[in-house]
């Protein structure tokens, strides 16, 4: 298909198809023209460029030269299948969301905290931008964009939870009340939430 005529069928589309589209056609060009446990490798090695630290989550955090690591390398393919997997189910992200949660409920076993998800999607958008070379257009990359940020917003919540269910019971209060007093600052003016507090207890 021509490509004037394939951007006017895309833009004939509502919004969530279009990044559907662009997502999986671009995916489908990096997995034909790459191998993907090298490309796995290159988003490792981009991670632990970005977070240093996050090298120690890893049984592999010892081995050297690292791009060479056997366990980086089986790892980086078993992530890259993954996302395989998740671009796949894009069409039926119902279905695909037990898979998310799961995923994350077994990364919080691994010392995963949510502040990894920004540094793990920058690694892999950098990968696939590399990949796809000048095909990489603002179009395909806000698509990328949009899908990662949807997986995120299934996966975060669920390790949180995850990370939680691990604590002793102690931890786990003081880290609701800080995470639920954290989101009511915020959202308000402290000032009107204090006089809502009073006028209340006058009432009582």
């Amino acid at each position: 298909m021509e490509p004037a005529l394939r951007e006017a069928n895309l833009a004939r589309m509502p919004e969530e198809d279009r990044v559907l589209v662009r997502v999986e056609e671009s995916w489908a060009l990096v997995a034909e023209a790459n191998d993907l446990q090298d490309l796995g490798v290159k988003v490792f090695l981009k991670i632990f460029e970005i977070a240093p630290a996050a090298l120690q989550l890893f049984s592999f955090k010892d081995e050297t030269p690292l791009e060479e690591s056997a366990g980086l390398k089986l790892h980086a393919t078993l992530v890259m299948r993954t996302v395989g997997t998740a671009v796949a189910g894009l069409k039926d992200i119902q279905s695909l969301v037990p898979t998310l949660v799961e995923l994350a409920q077994r990364h919080s076993g691994w010392d995963v905290l949510p502040e990894h998800f920004p540094v793990v999607g920058e690694a892999l958008l950098w990968a696939v931008g590399n990949a796809l070379e000048e095909r990489w257009v603002t179009e395909v990359k806000s698509a990328w964009e949009a899908v990662w940020g949807t997986i995120v917003s299934v996966m975060e919540p669920a390790l949180r939870e995850a990370n939680l269910a691990r604590m002793p019971e102690e931890d786990r209060v003081l880290v609701r009340v800080e995470e639920s007093w954290a989101l009511v600052a915020e959202a308000n003016d402290l000032q009107d939430l204090g006089v809502k507090v009073f006028l209340k207890i006058f009432e009582i």
